[in-house]
């Protein structure tokens, strides 16, 4: 893993297609993976530059680049946590928002189902990762969870603001009320 890692600090500035193209055949590691993490350092650095001033910041997925939460954000979303709370993240992804939260509370778990992108989450980051299905976990683990822990979750990227319509007045927008209360404290 040193020798890719010192391949990747070599060739940062480098044309990553002609990286590919380049003959290499000797290289004891996965030239391809090696080449996705310069162009993921590339994507990113404006993104995430503190997580990046780790040399060894490991991208599991080209598209986790893509999909990661900006850094400003992510430090928006810690500071409306409490720093005697403890967190779920449900949906860890490349874990930038369990980074900077994991910062402020007193402790966090990250859940992610992709198993490569949870193993880099356990490489990159000192909180807990499980690899799991966030809900199976839940499922299981319900007790500890309800008392332990203050669920989070990413919300998808593309989303379209509710816009709650005039509530009526019947047992049934009572009961969808409280639902849909219960959902906001949750995330």
């Amino acid at each position: 893993m040193e020798e890719m890692w010192g391949y990747v600090a070599a060739n940062a500035g480098a044309d990553t297609l002609k990286l590919m193209l380049k003959s290499e055949p000797d290289l004891p590691f996965d030239k391809r993976f090696a080449v996705m993490q310069i162009e993921c350092r590339k994507k990113t650095k404006n993104k995430i530059p503190e997580l990046l001033a780790n040399d060894r910041f490991l991208f599991p997925k080209a598209i986790s680049a893509e999909q990661c939460t900006h850094q400003q954000v992510a430090q928006f979303h810690a500071s409306l946590f409490q720093p005697t709370d403890s967190v779920l993240d449900m949906t860890m992804g490349l874990g930038v928002d369990s980074y900077y939260i994991s910062q402020r509370v007193a402790s966090l778990k990250a859940i992610e189902l992709d198993e490569e992108i949870a193993a880099a989450g356990a490489h990159n980051y000192a909180f807990t990762v499980v690899n799991a299905d966030s809900v199976a976990w839940l499922t299981q683990t319900a007790h500890r969870a309800a008392h332990q822990h203050i669920p989070h979750r990413n919300p998808p990227r593309k989303t379209v603001p509710y816009t709650p319509r005039r509530a009526e007045k019947t047992p049934e927008s009572a009961r969808r009320r409280r639902l849909l209360s219960f959902r906001h404290h949750i995330g």
